[in-house]
Order: structure tokens, then sequence, then C-alpha cells
């Protein structure tokens, strides 16, 4: 929703002020997370591990650089002086999502598509390890879907399991330095 920011084929990568889609980096808390492979985004996450998403279009400082259109900075949650935990499971099937689709040419599935299910209970919790100075947070998300994908008139299931883990360790070494530590993990097998 950025000025200058639009997706013309909708497949999530953008396009930035007209640079190809493979032009905005993505980043991690201001480390790159671009595969530089395909130059869209390169690391799944859980959506529980977001605080904050920054979009910088034009005007980027000295820190930024390697990307031709702009960046798109995820800056993640860290754990308070008090527990906090959340637990939530997102489900769709054909029962609740219709057709799948709308009326897209591309994706429509007809009435034959087979049933098919998307589950991905979700776990956070953060908390204190030492009050005002020394916090946790952690989240693991599992995903089991089939979900139908129309191949030229012929719709198919396809099949993704596996897990979006992160852990985030953070110590206020004084009132000038903060120090983080984190890890994230996020296999899939289709």
């Amino acid at each position: 929703l950025a000025p200058g920011v639009t997706d013309t084929d909708g497949d999530g990568n953008p396009n930035v002020h007209g640079a190809r889609e493979t032009g905005l980096q993505y980043r991690l808390d201001g480390g790159n997370i671009t595969d530089p492979v395909s130059g869209t985004f390169g690391q799944n996450l859980n959506a529980d591990i977001i605080e904050e998403i920054e979009i910088i279009t034009s005007g980027a400082s000295a820190e930024f650089g390697r990307a031709d259109g702009g960046f798109a900075n995820i800056i993640t949650k860290s754990g308070g002086n008090e527990f906090e935990g959340r637990f939530s499971i997102r489900y769709r099937t054909r029962f609740l999502n219709g057709d799948a689709s709308g009326s897209n040419d591309v994706n429509t599935f007809d009435t034959n598509t087979p049933d098919y299910r998307d589950i991905r209970p979700s776990l956070s919790l953060g908390g204190a390890i030492v009050e005002d100075r020394l916090w946790y947070f952690g989240s693991l998300e599992i995903r089991d879907s089939e979900v139908p994908v129309s191949q030229a008139g012929n719709t198919r299931l396809r099949t993704v399991r596996g897990h979006y883990g992160f852990a985030k360790l953070t110590w206020q070494v004084n009132s000038y330095n903060k120090l983080a530590f984190q890890a994230s993990s996020d296999p899939l097998e289709f």
C-alpha cells in the first residue's frame, strides 16, 4: 500500500517505482534475506513474529544498498517484562473458501476440485528472564496443507508440510546499547 509500489501480476513480489520485481530487497531486522537466485523473498516467516514492516521506496540512507527498487525491512517482536503468549489456528477448506479464486480464469476450480485443507497452528511466547535487562521471544507455526493448483484446466492438490520457527534473545547492555541474538528456521517439503 506504499506509494509507487504495485504488484501487477499478483505474485506477491511487487515493483517499486517501475523497477523489476527483483528490485525490492527484503530485510529481516536489517539483514538481507533476499534470495540471490530468484531476487524475490528468500525466507518464509510466521506472521506472528512481525512487529512492524518498514517500506523504503526512495531516498534510502547509506546503510542500504544493492537494490534498484526499494527495501522492505521486517522488524521482529522482542519479549517484554510481562509474560505474553498467543495460540492461533489458521484453517481453510473448500467449505470456507468457495471456489478458492473468485472469477480469475487462471485459477478457476470446477466442481470436481478435490477437498483440500490448509491448517496452520501457531504458538508464540515472550517475556523477561531478567526484568528490564534480558528478554526472550519465540514462535512456531506448523504448516500442513493440501491446496488446489490449476494447471491448464487440470486441478491438482499441492501438498506442503513443514514449519516456520523463530527465537530471539534480547539483552539491554546499557541505556545506549542493545544486543539481540535470533535464529529462524523454515524447512518445507513439497
